[in-house]
């Protein structure tokens, strides 16, 4: 999660974000990650590139162009409940988000 918190504060400070699909700086310190592809789980790579194509999507951005997080931070709102309704409810990690991901939490990720 600390790799997560400060790549955010990285863009919040003005670093522009590269759109991509597939493993990212976020990735890159996962212990599942494996020549690029993740071994979390049996269909986890799979489901990493769905995801991937469903949030491009929703914030109608498109890969392999830069943006910054305040571009991204506009649009987040507005996608917020398709996203939970859609990939929160059966995630493995959901626990680890409201630990550290309350309402508070993504207000403060947000501003």
């Amino acid at each position: 999660m600390s790799n997560l918190w400060g790549i955010l504060e990285r863009a919040k400070s003005g670093e522009e974000i590269e759109v991509c699909s597939g493993v990212d700086d976020v990735c890159t310190r996962c212990p599942y990650l494996k020549e690029d592809r993740c071994f979390y789980e049996r269909d986890a790579d799979a489901e990493i590139v769905e995801m991937d194509s469903k949030a491009i999507e929703l914030l109608k951005l498109q890969v392999d162009i830069k943006v910054t997080w305040d571009e991204i931070k506009a649009k987040i709102p507005g996608i917020l409940n398709q996203w939970f309704g859609q990939y929160c409810r059966k995630c493995d990690w959901r626990t680890v988000c409201r630990a550290n991901i309350s309402t508070s939490g993504i207000r403060k990720a947000l501003n």
